[in-house]
């Protein structure tokens, strides 16, 4: 309906009422809350008990102090093994002192690597500074373990009934054992480098002389039977690394 005004002119319509549309909440507050668009529901994995999972970026990522505690338990098993076999093989002249023969310098050698393993045991410690693992550095590790595992076996074998006695043993498996030791420390050099450029450049020049020592000198142990030799070589490894342990693990950072 148009009114007419006073000077005879058409009056203009004025605005009319808006309606409400299916989603216009300015005319009902609550429905603000009734009507909100929904997000879009992450893909959540559902357990077999009918819990949700929490999605992958709510899992917190572990810790260097635990991935290094995870790779040691695997570590320490290895090691024991090796352990086990060395005192299992010393107890037997204990227990059966006038059956076998002792050879003082396959014990010299034995008491040596056992002196390598808790060393070992004490300085991978520092691997808990690393920064990130990967899986090659954890292999790395598992193959330097076993190679120590391996002269702990070729040491103590379970029969020597074909050898005269631990003389002849030792010096028959002199090739495997002291070129399985060589390798040894050529592994020892990637071991060092796994804890950083720093801490391999922090022994200066006698940590690669040594190494490069261990190695010529097992290379020539490999073909000699002198025994004056063997003698001095066990001797001097003993006391060089009871040394070296002392001067430089005395205390683990």
């Amino acid at each position: 309906m148009i009114a007419a005004s006073g000077r005879g002119h058409t009056a203009s319509p004025g605005p009319l009422p808006r309606l409400p549309g299916p989603r216009d909440h300015s005319l009902c507050p609550d429905s603000r809350r009734n009507h909100r668009p929904r997000a879009p529901r992450p893909a959540l994995a559902l357990c077999c008990r009918g819990t949700v999972a929490k999605p992958p970026y709510r899992i917190r990522r572990e810790t260097v102090m635990e991935q290094f505690l995870h790779i040691r338990v695997l570590l320490g098993i290895v090691l024991g093994l090796a352990i086990t076999t060395l005192l299992k093989g010393l107890a037997r002249f204990v227990q059966h002192p006038g059956r076998e023969r002792v050879y003082w310098v396959h014990i010299g050698w034995a008491l040596s690597m056992f002196t390598l393993l808790a060393h070992f045991w004490w300085w991978e410690f520092r691997l808990v500074h690393l920064s990130q693992w990967s899986f090659v550095s954890f292999a790395f590790l598992i193959l330097y373990v076993v190679v120590l595992f391996l002269l702990c076996t070729l040491l103590f074998p379970d029969d020597i009934g074909d050898y005269e006695g631990w003389r002849d043993y030792f010096l028959s498996r002199r090739g495997w054992f002291f070129g399985i030791m060589a390798l040894s420390y050529v592994i020892d050099f990637g071991d060092t480098l796994i804890k950083g450029k720093r801490y391999f450049q922090a022994f200066g020049l006698e940590y690669p002389l040594r190494n490069l020592a261990y190695v010529a000198l097992c290379l020539i142990a490999m073909r000699t039977r002198s025994e004056r030799f063997h003698k001095g070589f066990v001797v001097a490894s003993l006391l060089y690394q009871l040394s070296w342990i002392y001067r430089l693990y005395d205390f683990v950072e």
